[in-house]
Formats: structure tokens, C-alpha cells, sequence
């Protein structure tokens, strides 16, 4: 992801673009998460040619939060370091970046509270006839329909619902 000019960043104008491996925009929020698969011996090295996977992870947040001010307001990205073999640690040089495993990380953003608004078109009836999704995929067989506004799962037998 590229910007149209350049930031500061670490207390210098050196930040313009980031990759990142996934960007997860969801009610729960923006969250960047940069996987690695690397081996013990690879994760231990010092390669001051490289950046460190905690600083990729932080960089890329920051590039992601600031391309999307202008679509969601002050909205920070949560930056996730996922450490596919769990042997990258916490860093307190970047105090930002949450380090996780594969098991923990769906987890991890699930249990975030919402912070995006829903979208202003939906008056929020469903609501009012919410229903828990079946388990087992039969919630359309079972008379409930997910808002296309704010994903709740509802009984639309019991409301209008748009076509």
C-alpha cells in the first residue's frame, strides 16, 4: 500500500508505503497482520539489513490507519504479529503490536468490543427479532436472514425486511 507523500515516522520523514499480508476491516475494527513462518534460527538472527517483524507489522498499521482516515475517521489499526511456529515474542520497543499465534488470533479480535459504527442506513429493527445462528448452516431454512446492514441474525418471518 502506497501513500501520495511521505510521513514521519520514528522521528523521521521515511515512511510512504508498507506491505502488509492481511488487512481485516470489520465491526470489531482495522486490524493489520503480518504472518510469519519463520524458523527458530531465522527468528533469532539480528539482520540490521532488514526490518524486524514487529517494526513491518507497526509500519504497515500505520500506513493502513492513515489511508483509511478519510473512509472512518480516527480509527487506529490494531497491528497483529502472527507468529505461525509462536517462537516471535513481545517486543516493548513496539509497544503497538500484538503478538499472536494461529489458535489465539481469531480469538483475539473476536473479543474486541465494536468500534466502527454501523451503517447509518440501517434503522436497527432487526434488532428487535434477533435470533442466534444455528450451528449447524440451516439458519435460511430456519426463517432467519442476516441484515445486510449490520450482519444480525433475525427471525424475518417476524419482521418486514426489505427484498
Amino acid at each position: 500500500m502506497e501513500l501520495d507523500y511521505w510521513v514521519t515516522y520514528n522521528g523521521r520523514k521515511n515512511l510512504k508505503s508498507s506491505q502488509m499480508d492481511v488487512a481485516v476491516v470489520c465491526p470489531k475494527g482495522v486490524f493489520v497482520i503480518e504472518v510469519k513462518n519463520w524458523s527458530n534460527e531465522y527468528a533469532k538472527k539480528k539482520n540490521n539489513r532488514n526490518l524486524s517483524p514487529h517494526e513491518q507489522t507497526q509500519r504497515a498499521g500505520c500506513v493502513l490507519w492513515i489511508t483509511l482516515q478519510n473512509e472512518l475517521g480516527d480509527v487506529r489499526a490494531t497491528n497483529v504479529l502472527l507468529s505461525l511456529k509462536g517462537n516471535l515474542s513481545y517486543n516493548q520497543n513496539y509497544r503497538s503490536v500484538f503478538v499472536s499465534i494461529l489458535d489465539t488470533t481469531n480469538q483475539f479480535i473476536e473479543k474486541k468490543e465494536n468500534v466502527l459504527d454501523q451503517d447509518p442506513n440501517c434503522n436497527r429493527t432487526c434488532k428487535e427479532f434477533e435470533a442466534k445462528k444455528p450451528n449447524d448452516g440451516t439458519a435460511c431454512g430456519q426463517g432467519q436472514k442476516r441484515c445486510q446492514m449490520c450482519e444480525t441474525w433475525a427471525n424475518y418471518a417476524d419482521a418486514c425486511w426489505p427484498s
